[in-house]
């Protein structure tokens, strides 16, 4: 008689314990998620190609992750671990707090914790880790739970290179993680901040001082660009402020221009300050040197300016500026990004799509977003190109493809919690409602808008 399989609920914890779907681990091993639902529940083996790759997903042999014959329990929390998240005499604690840790958890912290990608996670890694987790559920744990958890911050350790390199490291794992649209919990984002400074209150020496007041103020451009709601602008700039006196104090000429060019782009693009905009490009300018991927941003935001003043002749100047230097420079992910830039080829293309709307040009506008490769541009950045779209396509009339790309726009920023497109998007639709009052396209990309707001703002709170 063939022998009956059994769920595989190693595999299913594992998954579940990141808070990631079933479709989003099927995307990242490019299987669909009917196959791994056949996997947990047992009705399927997993062949051996994928069984390599969902060890290499998850950092787990294919003995953990159930494939191999023997009890397929998950691991518990009372699992002997050398950094544990409260102490042993308050075990019996764990399961009130569990809860309150899991809901931290799937805001993102894990996420951060997979897309380290080691199976073997040392002392120092686990610790930072360890820290950050307990600094990052403080919003969610009850009062009373958080002794437990702070305590284990309470003891400095001994500051290295390696310890730097791990925290700078963390800091960049993040900014992948809010690139491609992972969940990322403002708390989390809040206590690695908070638990660098704590480092800051506990170290002397001025070669480690500057490389975390550098880690400091990249941490705190990625608090900057999680503020995007429609009512945050006072608290994205209050981060942006913070990361540029952060800057000052690593003594990082770059850094320092790089987070004075991000607090222009948001007088610029939130504000609509096109003055203030340019007088910091100007006193950020002599900070960056050159550095080709930052003086290509800058040309971005100065045809941006001239666009947004109808100045058609300097934006289109501008414009090709910013294509030489994206030509120019070393053709390298962590060099187009090194200060959380996102500058390329791509992202001019996708910057004088939005330039060339703006100074009425929706047919060169249309041509040059379609030639773009999606996957160049990064999640968040795909909300804002859908958009653009939209906004040709409905310039040109094509009434029906606008509001399709709307739709997409829509989409894509839900996913990725990009608010502020979102309401654009509704200011877009009013915008097609007084070029075109009987037309239904205006008011299905409002509901479908304010839908879609509410339910980013359920998934956050």
């Amino acid at each position: 008689m063939m022998k009956q399989r059994q769920p595989n609920e190693k595999l299913r914890y594992e998954r579940e314990r990141r808070g990631w779907s079933q479709k989003r681990v099927a995307d990242l091993i490019d299987t669909s998620k009917e196959i791994i639902g056949l996997w947990e529940r047992g009705e399927r083996g997993t062949g051996k190609k994928y069984q390599e790759r969902l060890c290499e997903l998850f950092g787990k042999s294919a003995e953990e992750l159930g494939f191999i014959e023997g009890t397929r329990k998950p691991e518990t929390p009372s699992t002997v671990d050398p950094f544990p998240l409260v102490p042993p005499a308050q075990n019996n604690e764990l399961q009130g707090i569990l809860p309150h840790i899991t809901r931290a958890v799937t805001k993102g912290i894990m996420g951060a914790v997979q897309e380290l990608g080691s199976q073997d996670l040392d002392k120092v890694r686990r610790l930072l880790l360890k820290v950050a987790l307990g600094l990052a559920a403080e919003e969610a744990l009850p009062h009373e739970h958080m002794p437990f958890v702070m305590n284990q911050s309470a003891s400095v350790f001994p500051l290295s290179e390696l310890v730097i390199a791990e925290m700078k490291d963390l800091a960049l794992q993040y900014r992948h993680s809010q690139r491609i649209g992972a969940p990322l919990h403002e708390s989390m984002l809040r206590g690695y901040a908070a638990f660098i400074q704590y480092v800051l209150e506990n170290t002397i020496e001025d070669q480690y001082r500057r490389e975390l007041w550098r880690i400091l103020s990249l941490t705190q451009i990625l608090l900057r660009h999680h503020s995007n709601g429609k009512d945050e602008v006072a608290k994205a700039k209050t981060w942006n402020e913070a990361a540029i006196s952060s800057a000052q104090r690593s003594n990082d000429s770059l850094l320092v221009g790089g987070t004075i060019g991000h607090l222009a782009h948001l007088y610029l693009m939130r504000q609509n300050d096109m003055l203030r905009a340019h007088q910091l490009l100007e006193s950020a300018e002599p900070f960056i040197d050159n550095h080709a991927a930052l003086k290509g941003w800058f040309a971005i935001i100065k045809a941006t300016i001239a666009s947004k003043s109808g100045n058609k002749q300097s934006c289109t100047y501008w414009l090709s500026k910013a294509t030489d230097f994206a030509f120019s420079m070393p053709q390298m992910p962590e060099y187009a990004d090194s200060i959380f830039t996102e500058f390329d080829a791509a992202s001019v293309d996708s910057w004088s799509g939005y330039c060339l709307l703006n100074v009425e040009e929706p047919s060169m506008a249309y041509e040059r977003l379609l030639k773009i490769q999606l996957y160049s541009l990064s999640e968040r950045r795909q909300a804002d190109h859908y958009q653009d779209i939209a906004k040709a396509c409905f310039l040109t009339g094509e009434h029906d493809l606008a509001e399709k790309y709307a739709f997409q726009s829509i989409d894509k920023a839900k996913t990725t919690r990009r608010t502020d497109v979102i309401s654009r998007s509704i200011t877009f639709a009013g915008e097609m409602e007084k070029l075109d009052a009987h037309s239904s396209h205006a008011t299905k990309i409002v509901a479908y808008a304010q839908k879609a707001l509410e339910e980013v703002k359920g998934e956050n709170i």
